[in-house]
């Protein structure tokens, strides 16, 4: 019997970015990632906190969900450590509609499904540190891993009242996206975006501007420090070429417009970052 695949299903993409399984005793300033942080705070008392919301308390052995690039920090009671098992992951529709646009997801998940996280956490570690983290094998256990992350999220998810109409808009202008995508360290125009998709200039802000609520180079703005985001966590390259390569040819530039994004210059937004994997 065949299937039909639908929109979903055709479309429906996880990746994984970073784990990590570490024991620290948090005081974290306020700082954004550029995938969801999944995770399991197992023991000790946590607080989390995004921005304009009040801190919340994971239980012990509990779990998290923050939404990518979200204004977050973390907090252990004073004195005190946890062990963290964690993930930064992307999960998207239609290649650039952000899962979390679409559905509700708490921020803290119960102990269950946090143990049940923290399980696949340490599995997708175990991948990664295995003598051959690249095989056909590893990679399809990977994905296998992503997957199950998503279904344990989407136990305690509600869709949105806007997803059909977010997703629609997403779709119209799906080619400007993949454009944007494709050429992220070049010079690109808004004249180059409306005729990917075959739009007047202005009709095309307008179609962009209600799909995400961002104008178009705004959107590719953003964009770009996501990819610096993941340059400085995955790689050793300078931050001159970390901006080159994300699109930004003027270092200085790169560095406020980062820092004003991200809360941290680029590079301590890095030392930050490896400081916990030392931990």
């Amino acid at each position: 019997m065949e299937v039909p695949l639908t929109a979903w299903e055709q479309s429906l993409d996880v990746q994984l970015l970073r784990c990590g399984v570490e024991r620290h005793c948090l005081n974290d300033p306020w700082t954004r990632y550029p995938g969801a942080v999944i995770g399991q705070a197992a023991g000790g008392r946590v607080t989390m906190q995004l921005e304009g919301r009040v801190p919340v308390y994971v239980p012990p052995h509990g779990g998290y969900a923050v939404p990518s690039n979200a204004l977050q920090r973390s907090r252990n009671d004073p004195g005190t450590s946890t062990v963290y098992h964690w993930s930064h992951m992307r999960f998207t529709v239609l290649g650039a509609v952000d899962l979390f646009q679409v559905v509700e997801i708490p921020l803290v998940l119960p102990r269950k499904t946090g143990e049940e996280i923290g399980a696949v956490v340490v599995q997708q570690v175990a991948l990664l540190q295995s003598s051959e983290p690249h095989s056909l094998a590893a990679i399809a256990q990977r994905r296998e891993l992503n997957f199950r992350t998503l279904r344990l999220l989407l136990r305690h998810a509600r869709l949105k009242e806007s997803a059909a109409a977010l997703l629609s808009g997403h779709a119209r202008i799906q080619p400007a996206l993949d454009y944007m995508q494709a050429h992220l360290a070049e010079r690109v125009t808004r004249g180059q975006l409306a005729r990917s998709v075959f739009l007047s200039e202005s009709r095309f802000h307008d179609t962009f501007r209600r799909a995400t609520g961002h104008a178009p180079l705004h959107y590719l703005q953003m964009l770009r420090l996501r990819s610096a985001q993941e340059l400085l966590l995955a790689s050793d390259a300078s931050i001159a070429e970390v901006g080159q390569r994300s699109g930004f040819a003027d270092q200085f530039h790169f560095s406020r417009l980062f820092k004003a994004a991200c809360g941290q210059s680029p590079r301590a937004y890095r030392l930050a970052a490896r400081r916990w994997n030392a931990k």
